[in-house]
């Protein structure tokens, strides 16, 4: 996909750059118009590409974080209300022996 968003970018840049020298030639209001929808596309194609990959980072991170570091907050959890028991003569006299 980022492949073709660089060809795509290329490909429009290159297309507006090469109505803007013939219009340089051939004085027109359509293609001063033409020009400048293109460069308009281009510009707005590579805003919302760059911001929906931003958006795409930010909703795998907070994904990763609820997967990986919910289980284990609330692992410690356990782990510390178990703990909580602790006597020096006892030990752990709380935890079962399958722990």
């Amino acid at each position: 996909m980022h492949l073709r968003d660089d060809l795509l970018q290329t490909m429009a840049a290159g297309s507006a750059i090469a109505i803007a020298f013939v219009g340089w030639f051939l004085v027109s209001p359509l293609l001063s118009v033409v020009t400048g929808v293109l460069l308009g596309a281009l510009l707005s194609g590579v805003v919302q590409s760059r911001t929906q990959k931003q958006v795409w980072k930010k909703e795998q991170s907070q994904t990763n974080t609820a997967l990986i570091y919910g289980p284990l907050f609330r692992e410690i959890k356990s782990i510390m209300n178990s703990a909580r028991g602790f006597g020096l003569i006892s030990g752990f006299a709380y935890l079962s022996h399958n722990q």
